[in-house]
């Protein structure tokens, strides 16, 4: 077979490595939209299992546990949507850091007492929750970039 028995072939295998160079290309600026709106969405619901928190710490009569624990269920499963090898692993272990500083102590005893905004588990919660805000977009950063 000589070089002039593939020309004929020459544009079909040329448009062929195109679309899949094309549609490769496509795959993964769709996938990094799919993660940086799952970040996003980790972010935020960071921010309120948090508020939730803090507002049921304080005593707030419309804030309840269960709304706690939805915040940060749903988080949960936001976090899940990171792929394993791309930070789910680390993320969940921060999830885990929250949901003991949030939910630990006599979180939904009946012998919970309310706490005062300046209390040291409102500044653990604080941190923990920057913690994890901090580790979201270093795994985006880090894996999406």
């Amino acid at each position: 077979m000589s070089a002039t028995d593939f020309l004929p072939w020459m544009p079909s295998l040329l448009t062929l490595l195109g679309w899949f160079l094309v549609n490769h290309q496509n795959n993964t600026r769709e996938q990094r939209k799919e993660m940086r709106a799952a970040a996003d969405q980790c972010k935020n619901l960071a921010r309120e299992g948090v508020e939730l928190g803090m507002k049921y710490w304080v005593g707030d009569e419309d804030t309840h546990a269960w709304q706690v624990k939805a915040a940060l269920d749903e988080l949960e499963v936001e976090i899940c949507r990171f792929p394993d090898h791309k930070g789910r692993i680390k993320l969940l272990e921060h999830h885990a850091d929250l949901l003991d500083a949030i939910t630990g102590s006599d979180f939904e005893s009946a012998t919970r007492k309310v706490r005062p905004a300046t209390d040291p588990l409102m500044r653990n919660v604080a941190k923990v929750r920057q913690r994890i805000l901090h580790e979201i977009e270093n795994q985006f950063q880090t894996h999406y970039n």
